[in-house]
């Protein structure tokens, strides 16, 4: 009878004993179907695991920062918002967070909030050279071109083994700044860089490079030139425009 008993009473005491390793279990089960939901773009799915997983103690950063990107799928921009801020706010040395509040103030139009990101960014990541051309493209939306151009110089030079669409928007971008600065032999230059990374394959990037390009040969007055990058650019974005 006391061996029932003693049977019974640890019985009862494994919610006590173990209770806290089950809830932890139970979280973690919680976080992976979220991050599953996620991966398969059942975005209601996640948002509804996340917020639940949120709603326990179990609250870190790049939790926050998942389901602010689930948010952001589903167009709220506002909630999105209110988990990247509440991320940062847990782990203020985390480049990635301001990179991605960033270019959440990016696609809000919010220029000047996206550069004080990226500026934070940079003071956390100095040689990230992705950061500065961020960055220059958000000035150049501001026409602050000096600012941009000293961004993408300052890409260039930290750029060690950047990618061929890194490169491309890096000259593409360079070449804008310097275009509207009026230094247009410099600008056709790095225009002509950004068509030969391209290359054949990015159709978009190509279209756009060739028709910045024949801006600059109509400022310089070569309208032969011009007319042959427009007719390249025009073929090219009928191209991108099928396959979109």
């Amino acid at each position: 009878m006391r061996r029932i008993k003693g049977v019974a009473f640890f019985l009862l005491a494994l919610p006590v004993i173990f209770g806290g390793r089950a809830g932890a279990f139970a979280d973690e089960n919680l976080l992976q179907s979220a991050r599953e939901y996620a991966a398969s773009d059942n975005n209601a799915g996640a948002l509804a695991a996340y917020d639940r997983y949120l709603g326990t103690e179990s609250q870190d950063a790049e939790v926050f920062s998942e389901r602010a990107m689930v948010r952001w799928k589903m167009g709220d921009l506002r909630g999105a918002l209110d988990d990247y801020n509440k991320a940062i706010a847990k782990d203020p040395q985390n480049v990635s967070l301001f990179e991605s509040r960033a270019f959440l103030f990016f696609a809000e139009k919010k220029y000047d909030k996206t550069i004080a990101d990226l500026t934070r960014a940079i003071e956390i990541a100095p040689d990230d050279y992705t950061l500065y051309k961020g960055r220059a493209y958000a000035e150049s939306l501001l026409n602050r071109h000096e600012d941009a151009l000293r961004d993408y110089d300052k890409a260039f030079e930290l750029a060690k083994s950047p990618t061929e669409i890194d490169l491309t928007e890096l000259y593409y971008g360079r070449g804008w700044a310097r275009e509207n600065l009026g230094r247009l032999k410099d600008a056709l230059q790095d225009y002509t860089q950004a068509i030969e990374r391209a290359g054949q394959t990015d159709a978009f990037n190509l279209s756009a490079a060739y028709f910045r390009r024949a801006g600059v040969y109509e400022k310089l007055r070569n309208q032969t030139a011009a007319s042959e990058d427009k007719k390249k650019a025009y073929e090219l974005k009928r191209i991108w425009t099928q396959t979109a």
